[in-house]
């Protein structure tokens, strides 16, 4: 009698492949995938010494090359520049070498991964967990499976400006660290998708740990399909029935005529929260004066709202014979002048020309520096004095260095330094009541550059002096700062490898490695030191 095997036929029964119900990062395993990482950069590093010393003999036939040769191999360089693998790029070369019969290229050496790569692995190590949860949160709102494959390469999207600011570093360091990570295979499946969109890249699945957060938090997430019951009735899914304006007007018996709602406002109104503010044709009417508004209405109304802030700011531009004669009677001898918020939100959102801009900074600043005309020795200033001063400002201020009229932004700038110049001035006088400027318009005139207002600019030139230092010291400060904590950490490192190799984790020779790696400013003295001070502690627990 055949056997039962013999008498079917041959099937190959599928594997079961493994899955993460809901995939995850607890911190134990993100510590493991540091400790892996460790572990790949060590034998990376040792693996590399071999074939950077066959690739420095190979390096000792080039020579140096005349005009021709040298064109030759940096336009060999510029084709080759693609090319990102070091292998892939010294076979290459040793082609290239062949088919020209001598040295013209040189072999390039593995670089060796040191401490700072490890900063750049573990942002992206972060990312990696961020971006798990994210695709977890949003697959069970869709509600989708969020099951993976145990042996699935995950990607992730990344920029290296966003790598660069949190390590306040410049995007090509990053750059550099991630290709050396690519280099030794830590790093795979890197994507470049163009200048805005950064680029795809995964962490090698032998050094990523993740668990099955369905075991731990005991929770059924195989068996999620798509329910419909779970949509929503979102404002744009909401049928508007439309009506004919006439024949909605006919019907509308509402006493109140501040409840009315034109057709406009129908369609423009979000839908209710509730089934009582429901009319007959599907809208609803604002009951409640605290009902949030579209954002084109606010939008709107924030635009009415600067414009007539920017009407009423040009209001204050006086013509000059009127304003000069104002300035002669005293008006503005104790002139509060506009704040730089309001002036500041008129360059932004304002709606005044760059010309009635100018009008009035000039005005604001012969309308400020009136102050130091108060009490004058002299007597009194005349309308001509002022009307004078007015057109000295009015063709020598508020240019830029080619003549032509600056930015809003620009012009906001210099009044904040006149302002500033007017102020140093106003505290001299304040000091010393018998000094008296001389009148406005020599005071304001720049060619006399060593009295009057062009005298008080090194008094601006000092302060931004004074702010750079005080920049300089902050940033050296934080700076110090860094350096302490990252020396502080180093040493918590240090303190757990030691702790390791004393439990039989990690062997003599990993521990020097590492020690050879990741400290290479720490002397052996100070290990020493540093061994006995822990070895009570250790000894005690």
């Amino acid at each position: 009698m055949k056997v039962i095997k013999e008498l079917l036929p041959e099937q190959k029964i599928p594997e079961r492949k493994n899955y993460y119900l809901l995939p995850g990062m607890t911190p134990a395993d993100f510590k493991e995938t540091l400790d892996n990482y460790e572990i790949a950069v060590l034998k990376y590093n040792t693996s590399i010494e071999k074939p950077n010393k066959k690739i420095a003999n190979y390096n000792k036939n080039y020579k140096n090359l005349d005009d021709k040769d040298q064109a030759e191999a940096e336009r060999l360089e510029k084709l080759f520049k693609d090319v990102k693998n070091i292998t892939a790029y010294n076979k290459k070369v040793e082609q290239t070498n062949k088919l020209y019969s001598k040295h013209i290229l040189k072999k390039h050496k593995y670089q060796k991964i040191k401490y700072a790569s490890q900063r750049i692995f573990v942002e992206i190590l972060k990312h990696q967990a961020r971006t798990i949860n994210n695709q977890n949160r949003q697959n069970i709102k869709l509600g989708i499976t969020t099951r993976i494959e145990k042996s699935a390469v995950i990607t992730m999207k990344l920029w290296n400006s966003k790598i660069a600011d949190k390590l306040q570093i410049c995007n090509k360091t990053v750059y550099n660290h991630i290709r050396r990570l690519l280099s030794a295979g830590i790093l795979t499946n890197y994507k470049f998708n163009g200048t805005n969109k950064g680029f795809t890249i995964a962490i090698n699945p032998k050094l990523l740990k993740i668990s099955d957060l369905a075991n731990i938090t005991r929770q059924n997430t195989e068996n999620q399909f798509f329910k419909t019951a779970q949509k929503k009735n979102l404002p744009h899914n909401i049928i508007v029935q439309q009506e004919h304006y006439k024949k909605n007007k006919k019907n509308s018996n509402v006493k109140d005529n501040a409840n009315k709602v034109l057709p406009k406002q129908q369609l423009n109104d979000y839908p209710p929260k509730s089934d009582k503010t429901r009319t007959t044709t599907g809208t609803h009417q604002a009951s409640n004066g605290n009902d949030v508004k579209p954002e084109h209405q606010t939008a709107g109304e924030n635009l009415n709202k600067f414009q007539k802030r920017s009407k009423l700011l040009y209001i204050r531009v006086l013509q000059y014979v009127i304003l000069a004669k104002k300035l002669a009677e005293g008006f503005f001898n104790d002139y509060k002048p506009i704040r730089n918020t309001i002036l500041k939100q008129e360059v932004l959102y304002g709606i005044l020309s760059r010309e009635q801009f100018r009008d009035l900074m000039i005005q604001e600043l012969i309308k400020t520096a009136a102050k130091l005309w108060k009490d004058w020795k002299f007597g009194n200033i005349y309308e001509g004095e002022w009307i004078k001063t007015y057109k000295i400002l009015q063709s020598n201020y508020f240019f830029t260095n080619n003549g032509n009229i600056p930015n809003k932004d620009t012009m906001l700038k210099m009044l904040i330094d006149y302002k500033y110049r007017l102020k140093v001035a106003n505290d001299y006088k304040r000091i010393k009541p018998e000094w008296n400027p001389t009148n406005p318009s020599n005071y304001f005139n720049p060619h006399l550059k060593t009295s009057g207002f062009a005298g008080t600019k090194k008094f601006l030139t000092k302060k931004r002096q004074k702010q750079k230092l005080q920049q300089k010291q902050q940033s050296e400060l934080k700076r110090q700062a860094y350096k302490t904590e990252m020396q502080n950490q180093l040493w918590k490192r240090i303190e757990y490898r030691i702790k390791k190799h004393w439990d039989g984790k990690m062997t003599a020779t990993e521990l020097q490695n590492w020690l050879h790696y990741n400290a290479p400013e720490v002397t052996a003295s100070q290990i020493r030191e540093f061994v006995s001070r822990i070895a009570k502690t250790y000894k005690k627990q």
